[in-house]
């Protein structure tokens, strides 16, 4: 028979040896090891996204530990869902032999398709703490509006409550039911900086204010409902790297900036690459001077290296355009002809969220009642007979503007530009947009177009439906 001390030493080892740990390694990616568990989550460690227009501000995945068990995805964005970083951790043995991906339902299986290729096993979650996905000692359940958007993740990992609201603007609902599901939140990790069209680059108060600001305020904000002891800023270790969207680093969030804001219930915790989450508070005090002098040199500009993309073919582009508009419907037929001004960040963003939990579910009642409402007039208002024509200015190609003729669809040519331009954009980010189903999508995150009219609003919004019908 075994010994009572010695039981007690293997009880002892085994609760050691169970102890959650947590690795930052980059950008969106941490790594949760309990006992045999090994997740690994949003993993990008190299290479540029979004059609090129962003890059990791360092390369690299330090300290992260093979025999991966899962991996889990919490959006389809490439900047979490990076399938040339899940084939070198395949093709360099850092998952194990049974290791799957996790990912938030979907109806279409493109995903699942491109996962297997890889020769990745594939599941799916469905959102909710009745779909919960148990692994023994950690159980993971996604929270999301619908399949296709934004997705806040939680572990429960026993000794330990781990959210992580990566992208997501979790709705006021969604937050609800987290907090009703979770007595307490230990660690919260949540982008901080700001991704994609605030405003056009001219317009630095629309910027700031919609951008820089509001990333700030919903830091606080969130911090304040979900109340974690520990929040992790993260997903935000990049800078923009197109030479159209290079303006948008003046307007990043600086993890130095993020101590100028009050958060009630919980201590920053910021981190660097191959940082071990910390639960001890002096430990973590200590620490974050010391990073935050090191996030200080690495969001340095100076290190930033833009990239040049080769202009696209502007026959080519008017080709697409063309095949696009041949399947032009009732719907958007109107919409071209009644919309003038531009809708884009315009009341709905330029907004302030207040700390207390009340007045927050409030005001987000009362913007989502406005903004169905704003939805309304700005499909239906009629603002008289719009101009026959739209001009999109090519803006890697000197005078070069395409007008299409929007009284017919039937016409696009080449004009110089003199005259009232609708929408500016270079033509390689036209061009994928008008190409892949998520090509409108990427076009608004990489913030190289300018809106100064509804009419691109519409064009764009067509285009991507589509494209998703292919």
């Amino acid at each position: 028979m075994i010994s009572f001390a010695n039981f007690f030493f293997l009880y002892i080892i085994k609760i050691m040896t169970n102890k959650t740990e947590i690795i930052f390694l980059n950008h969106s990616s941490f790594q949760i090891t309990k006992g045999e568990l090994n997740l690994l989550i949003d993993p990008w460690y190299f290479g540029r996204v979004f059609n090129n227009s962003w890059s990791l501000l360092k390369e690299g995945h330090e300290k992260i530990k093979k025999g991966i068990t899962h991996i889990f995805i919490s959006h389809e964005h490439p900047d979490h869902l990076h399938f040339p970083t899940l084939k070198y951790l395949k093709e360099n043995h850092f998952l194990s032999k049974s290791c799957v991906l996790i990912f938030p339902f979907r109806k279409e299986n493109s995903v699942k398709n491109a996962i297997e290729k890889i020769g990745i096993s594939y599941q799916e979650i469905k959102d909710g703490k009745k779909n919960s996905l148990s692994l023994g000692e950690i159980e993971c359940t996604y929270y999301g509006e619908n399949e296709m958007s934004d997705h806040t993740m939680v572990f429960n990992c026993k000794d330990i409550n781990i959210l992580n609201q990566n992208d997501h603007y979790t709705s006021i609902n969604v937050c609800r039911e987290i907090l009703s599901d979770f007595e307490k939140i230990d660690i919260m990790f949540t982008q901080f900086s700001i991704a994609g069209y605030h405003g056009n680059k001219n317009d630095h108060h629309v910027i700031r204010n919609n951008g820089t600001i509001y990333h700030l305020h919903k830091v606080r904000d969130y911090a304040n409902i979900f109340k974690p002891k520990y929040l992790v800023p993260f997903a935000s270790y990049v800078y923009f790297c197109d030479k159209y969207n290079r303006y948008l680093n003046n307007f990043i969030v600086n993890p130095n900036d993020l101590r100028s804001i009050n958060l009630k219930y919980s201590t920053f915790q910021f981190v660097t690459y191959g940082d071990q989450i910390l639960l001890d508070e002096e430990l973590v005090e200590n620490r974050n001077l010391e990073n935050l002098r090191n996030l200080n040199q690495l969001f340095d500009q100076k290190n930033f290296e833009i990239y040049q993309h080769e202009k696209k073919d502007i026959h080519s582009i008017i080709s697409k355009i063309k095949d696009h508009l041949k399947n032009i419907d009732l719907k958007y037929w109107l919409a071209f002809k009644i919309l003038k001004k531009s809708i884009r960040g315009k009341f709905i963003d330029n907004r302030e969220i207040k700390l207390t939990d009340k007045t927050y579910f409030s005001n987000i009642k009362l913007n989502n009642f406005f903004k169905k409402i704003y939805n309304i007039i700005k499909l239906f208002r009629l603002l008289g007979i719009n101009k026959r024509f739209m001009y999109i200015k090519i803006e890697d190609m000197e005078n070069t503007v395409i007008r299409i003729d929007i009284f017919s669809f039937n016409k696009v040519d080449i004009v110089n530009d003199k005259y009232d331009i609708d929408f500016i954009v270079p033509s390689n980010q036209l061009d994928f947009a008008l190409k892949f189903p998520w090509g409108v999508d990427t076009l608004n995150v990489t913030a190289t177009g300018q809106f100064y009219s509804a009419l691109p609003d519409v064009f764009l919004r067509f285009v991507q439906k589509n494209n998703l019908r292919k």
